[in-house]
């Protein structure tokens, strides 16, 4: 089903999957109904979004742009609670951290840092010898995973404790062989984001041009679908259904009827 004709920079779906987040020339909030989205509120502080997160209550948006500047609302108020532009450097993710009380980002090139809402200071925790593709993976509270890709080629991650303003890092793996099956997301050269859906067993790895999806607990490679400017994946709806945004549109495709495609 095509939610309409928007265009999809970068997705996020609320927790409850009743709200939907595109940042495009703007960002929009959406509610997700049986005929489509619904458009609710707009923010538009910084040209050229390109992520979004939402606060743990459903209260607060943070959303950046392509320099790496760092915005955050009340989203019933629309009031601005802090803007600032940060390390200046793009990156790809973007998460509420310590009670929602701050955001932490990374950049492209490794490093880590935080942002305090209240007193709009940002806090460098760890430069990683990554490159080009940083992501944080969320696996608990305060917790994530830290993988990218190097420049000899290869994937790493790292175990990421947080407190406070303090980080605890540990490796977790260095290595192509351990991608798959050690962590919930990746990223490597090429690619552009990768969802695994809740129950572990289906993983969505999208590239610019094309989804390949893959079975993790036969270790089986289901397909490759072509799509032109993939920007978004989605599991949703207890791995049913997949939100696949585009450049063009973005739509809801049952995940059985994805795997049977050829091109979406």
């Amino acid at each position: 089903m095509k939610l309409g004709l928007y265009q999809a920079y970068n997705i996020l779906i609320s927790p409850d999957e009743t709200i939907l987040v595109n940042n495009n020339n703007k960002v929009s909030l959406f509610a997700i109904t049986k005929n489509g989205l619904n458009e609710l509120k707009q923010f538009n502080v910084f040209k050229n979004p390109s992520r979004a997160a939402l606060s743990s209550d459903g209260k607060r948006l943070a959303y950046s742009n392509t320099s790496g500047h760092i915005a955050v609302h009340d989203i019933e108020t629309g009031n601005l609670l802090v803007k600032s532009k940060c390390l200046s450097k793009e990156g790809y993710s973007l998460h509420f951290v310590n009670n929602d009380t701050q955001i932490i980002s990374s950049e492209w090139s490794g490093d880590v840092f935080i942002l305090d809402i209240e007193s709009s200071k940002t806090t460098v925790l760890n430069s990683f010898p990554l490159h080009n593709s940083t992501n944080l993976m969320p696996i608990a509270k305060n917790r994530f995973i830290v993988i990218g890709s190097i420049l000899a080629g290869g994937t790493m991650a790292y175990n990421l404790q947080i407190d406070n303003n303090e980080a605890t890092f540990t490796e977790l793996f260095s290595s192509y062989s351990h991608r798959l099956e050690s962590s919930s997301f990746i990223c490597s050269e090429n690619e552009v984001f990768f969802y695994g859906g809740k129950s572990k067993q289906y993983a969505l790895i999208g590239f610019s041009n094309s989804i390949i999806i893959v079975d993790l607990l036969n270790k089986k490679h289901i397909g490759t679908i072509k799509a032109k400017y993939l920007s978004s994946l989605h599991f949703v709806k207890s791995d049913t259904e997949v939100i696949v945004g585009t450049w063009n549109n973005i739509q809801i495709i049952d995940f059985q009827d994805l795997c049977q495609m050829e091109q979406c």
